[in-house]
């Protein structure tokens, strides 16, 4: 097995259905400090508003709005409909909608409880929520830029794209 640190060996920090995460073995001091998102609050004149997602392991949705645009950051989201409804309402109109894609849809019906979506949902996200423009996050790691490329093409819409490393959005 490798290991992060040369002569420790991983151990799993997380059980099925989800992804295990890795970490060394070590002799490390730690403070935990569980705090509470609240529902609004203002960072700099930057507005933060936040409702809870889709995700075996819990998640915030959040909204970001400066200077009359906006942001809506939904990652490690499961599409739900009870849900859905939810996140359709607080993204409406939003100027950027950015949604987890992890999986396609012909291999979501295997991962479902994973905690992620598909580019098919956040589109359905989009129309629904007259979002000016969809960004898909969250690629599978498995995914080549060929693949993700391809399945840009059959997305059939110039207002929704994969992200790319390094990548500039102006709203």
């Amino acid at each position: 097995m490798s290991s992060f640190l040369p002569g420790l060996s991983d151990i799993s920090m997380r059980a099925p259905p989800a992804i295990a995460i890795k970490a060394a073995k070590a002799a490390v001091e730690a403070t935990l400090r569980i705090h509470t998102f609240p529902e609004r609050m203002q960072i700099g004149e930057v507005q933060v508003e936040s409702i809870p997602g889709h995700h075996p392991d819990g998640c915030m949705i959040l909204k970001l709005r400066y200077r009359g645009r906006s942001l809506v950051y939904a990652t490690d989201y499961e599409h739900e409909q009870s849900h859905d409804e939810a996140l359709a309402a607080f993204a409406k109109g939003t100027d950027l909608l950015l949604y987890d894609a992890q999986f396609s849809y012909e291999v979501y019906p295997r991962k479902k409880g994973f905690g992620q979506s598909t580019a098919e949902n956040g589109l359905e996200l989009m129309e629904r929520t007259q979002a000016r423009r969809l960004l898909l996050i969250h690629h599978d790691p498995h995914s080549t830029d060929l693949i993700l490329r391809q399945r840009e093409a059959a997305l059939g819409t110039d207002r929704a794209s994969y992200a790319r490393e390094g990548e500039t959005i102006e709203l």
